[in-house]
């Protein structure tokens, strides 16, 4: 492990809590510490009263070795107005202090049509083909924006189109070297046309409902016209039951 603070915080018990604390610890920020404060009145209502009490007791133990425990935390040798640049152990990487989650929603219509995005992406310089997807906690007063409210949100601004619920599918980082971004998929359920969408009013997006079984060549298409293809299209439809998608990476 070659690190005294996490060597202490393994041989606590609640052990099951370590490898978690440990990526804590390693991801250290001021909003990271904020909302871990935040357990400690937090209301666990899926929890019974003794896990609650032990998730309790777990976190002030990690609060207290905080507290008298001197590490050095990464350099931000740049911040703007939604990216933070950091440099830890001489490896630069990027987060978004601003928002508490990524999500993506894979949205198929009841007549089998995947609901696409196609905007312009400008560190690209290129128009690319994505899923619906957007930031959670983003907005202010909405700092505590539940992701699935997040997808849910993000689907009708983008797409017009409303679920009756969304289905969690699964999370995982979106470039585990160069960000701290994890994007959490949704699969949106009873999909309802309600609005035009196009994103908000610093957004130009085309909506496209492609049936499924044209979207290998409707992709190729696109592709030849210079389009981009964001990888989130084939993960999400490795969810799909029966539907390998797109056979080409």
């Amino acid at each position: 492990m070659n690190n005294p603070l996490l060597e202490r915080i393994a041989a606590l018990e609640h052990e099951q809590w370590a490898a978690w604390t440990q990526h804590f610890l390693s991801n250290q920020t001021p909003e990271n510490v904020a909302r871990w404060k935040q357990q400690l009145i937090a209301s666990y209502e899926q929890l019974s009263e003794s896990e609650k009490e032990a998730d309790r007791i777990w976190a002030r133990k990690v609060l207290a070795l905080l507290d008298t425990t001197e590490w050095s935390a990464p350099d931000v040798p740049f911040e703007g107005r939604f990216l933070r640049v950091k440099i830890k152990d001489g490896w630069e990487y990027v987060e978004r202090p601003k928002s508490s989650g990524i999500v993506a929603i894979l949205a198929i219509t009841e007549n089998q049509e995947i609901i696409l995005v196609e905007q312009l992406r400008i560190p690209v310089d290129r128009r690319v083909i994505e899923i619906p997807a957007g930031l959670a906690g983003d907005i202010v007063g909405k700092e505590d924006e539940a992701l699935a409210e997040a997808a849910q949100r993000e689907l009708v601004e983008e797409t017009g189109y409303e679920a009756a619920r969304m289905e969690y599918l699964t999370t995982g980082p979106s470039s585990a070297g160069l960000s701290t971004e994890v994007i959490t998929f949704f699969r949106a359920v009873g999909l309802k046309k309600i609005s035009d969408g196009g994103g908000d009013g610093g957004e130009n997006i085309q909506v496209h409902a492609v049936p499924l079984p044209e979207l290998e060549s409707w992709i190729e298409a696109k592709e030849k016209e210079g389009c981009l293809v964001d990888y989130k299209v084939y993960a999400a439809l490795y969810f799909e039951p029966g539907r390998k998608g797109p056979s080409h990476p």
